[in-house]
């Protein structure tokens, strides 16, 4: 609830009870002093201006997106490719089983593939 809408309470109140209070009989003196506060207190809550708060939504920033990772960043070196046996596909040389059609390799016969491109590229 805002300030002011505090302070309008509290002078009402107090304004509210002091005409009650002096309309009564008998002891009266702290009742008019608690209400006179009352009085003070709106006044001061009305009048004094409230500092002034920035809005939470004019600085709400979009979180930044995580960074990609370290897999995506590192570029894969230049790598020999050969032709699946089974499938024909493209494979790398040095796997030992082709990713299409699951073909198993001889580990001999890779081998032997693997130093033959090698010796190629260079």
């Amino acid at each position: 609830m805002p300030s002011k809408t505090i302070g309008a309470i509290l002078m009402i109140l107090g304004i509210l009870g002091l005409i009650y209070t002096l309309a009564m009989s008998g002891e009266q003196k702290s009742y008019v002093i608690l209400l006179s506060i009352f009085i003070v207190v709106g006044l001061i809550l009305i009048i004094v201006p409230k500092k002034h708060q920035p809005s939470t939504q004019a600085f709400r920033t979009v979180a930044p997106e995580p960074p990609p990772p370290a897999a995506v960043l590192s570029k894969p070196k230049e790598q020999i490719k050969k032709d699946c046996p089974s499938c024909s596909e493209k494979i790398i040389l040095e796997a030992r089983r082709c990713r299409f059609c699951g073909e198993i390799f001889d580990p001999e016969t890779l081998k032997s593939q693997i130093e033959i491109g090698r010796a190629q590229q260079s």
